[in-house]
């Protein structure tokens, strides 16, 4: 799936677009965006869900699998 893709993919779920963030379980993983956020800002939606590609087929995240692309992606000092 192209980035081109997998952005349309993002509109048609309500953001402005995505920005590849890494590996994640043989998936690639893409955090949506919201534009027109004042740095230092950020905006509360609920769960921090990102976009799991796997070959042709993107999807939204379930709150555990973002929680553990979190854990996996941004270690913090307890996790390690």
């Amino acid at each position: 799936m192209t980035l081109r893709e997998v952005e349309k993919y993002a509109r048609s779920q309500g953001y402005d677009g995505c920005e590849h963030a890494g590996e994640w379980n043989g998936f690639d993983v893409y955090e949506p965006t919201i534009a027109d956020i004042p740095p230092g800002e950020f905006v509360c939606t609920g769960p921090p869900l990102v976009i799991l590609v796997s070959g042709d087929d993107a999807r939204m995240s379930t709150p555990d699998e973002a929680f553990a692309v979190l854990d996996s992606l941004y270690p913090t000092e307890e996790d390690e």
